[in-house]
């Protein structure tokens, strides 16, 4: 049986897409885990709708903790052999599950990955992002260049696949540890600290190129929507999940990860509606952090486009109303 975990927070616009995309599966020995993270809309009252209907839908209700927290607890909620998730604003084409799981089969692998499309709300347009990969059985040094493959980087022309959940599913012992060890209050970037422990754990993986996964970019997404001051911290509790495993990464990538996470949160500062004030205080404590500086130091060197670059130069100089006026530098 396959479990698919479902984080929910106020989601109602969506989350019926979603359960429907799921319930529509033509893969149907599964269950479909909704925990509801303390939603203040009516995404509760979907949530037990769907239970109501089918009984494949199985509501865990918790107080608000986050999406790493409410990830945990619906794996320790599930029965699955295998383990899917779907974000609750996200579409789940009906063939993606049973396609996954066919190959995970097929090749005894521990995990298998599909790609994915983005739908940008606000443009009504798909994007078709690049993953860098070859479609195929990874095993062996195969599993290292996979994992290495999910770290972005800052090279023109680069792509990577990102260690993203929702495209993927792995068998039940691989990725237990990883969401039982997780930091559950992680608030942005927190796919990585469970994905990157699992993939490592795997003795094969499965990748195919075909696109089964809708993710929909909205306002609500790490470079839209309000922003909060617990937010600060979030590149370094990445950075902190992913630094153990520098010596296979690289030292200079797991650093390059955490410079475009810092360059990602500071661009969602610049665009978010705040006085000027705050907006200059906000940017100044990341730029004068001094992890933002031994980030730079191990940097330094990298290839970088022309865009990185400069980017590189103004968080180092703190030129923090530089880069409120140039709008975050799109």
């Amino acid at each position: 049986m396959l479990s698919i975990v479902v984080p929910v927070y106020n989601s109602q616009d969506y989350l019926g897409e979603c359960i429907d995309s799921l319930l529509a599966q033509t893969y149907t020995d599964l269950e479909i885990i909704l925990v509801d993270d303390g939603s203040t809309d009516r995404s509760p009252a979907i949530c037990d709708g769907y239970a109501a209907m089918d009984a494949r839908v199985r509501v865990l209700h918790k107080a608000n903790e986050g999406v790493q927290a409410a990830v945990a607890d619906g794996v320790a909620m599930s029965t699955g052999e295998f383990l899917g998730f779907a974000d609750s604003d996200d579409i789940v084409l009906p063939e993606m599950y049973e396609r996954l799981m066919t190959l995970a089969e097929r090749f005894g692998a521990d995990c298998a990955v599909c790609g994915y499309k983005r739908y940008d709300q606000t443009k009504g347009a798909y994007i078709y992002p690049g993953h860098g990969l070859k479609e195929g059985l990874y095993e062996g040094d195969g599993i290292i260049k996979f994992a290495k493959n999910g770290v972005p980087r800052l090279e023109k022309d680069a792509e990577w696949l990102y260690l993203l959940r929702w495209n993927r599913i792995f068998r039940r012992e691989k990725i237990v540890p990883a969401t039982e060890n997780c930091d559950r209050s992680m608030v942005f970037w927190e796919d990585a600290a469970v994905v990157l422990p699992a993939t490592l754990a795997c003795r094969r993986i499965y990748f195919t190129e075909e696109r089964l996964y809708i993710y929909r970019v909205n306002a609500s997404s790490i470079t839209g929507g309000k922003f909060r001051e617990k937010y600060l911290d979030a590149p370094w509790k990445h950075l902190a999940a992913v630094l153990p495993y520098s010596d296979i990464l690289g030292e200079k990538e797991v650093y390059a990860w955490a410079f475009f996470n810092c360059r990602t949160l500071l661009r969602k500062i610049v665009n978010t509606r705040m006085p000027l004030k705050k907006k200059r205080e906000y940017i100044l404590r990341i730029m004068k952090d001094g992890r933002m500086r031994t980030v730079l130091e191990k940097i330094k060197g990298v290839r970088m486009t022309r865009g990185a670059a400069i980017w590189y130069h103004i968080i180092r100089c703190r030129a923090a109303l530089l880069l409120i006026a140039a709008k975050a530098l799109k």
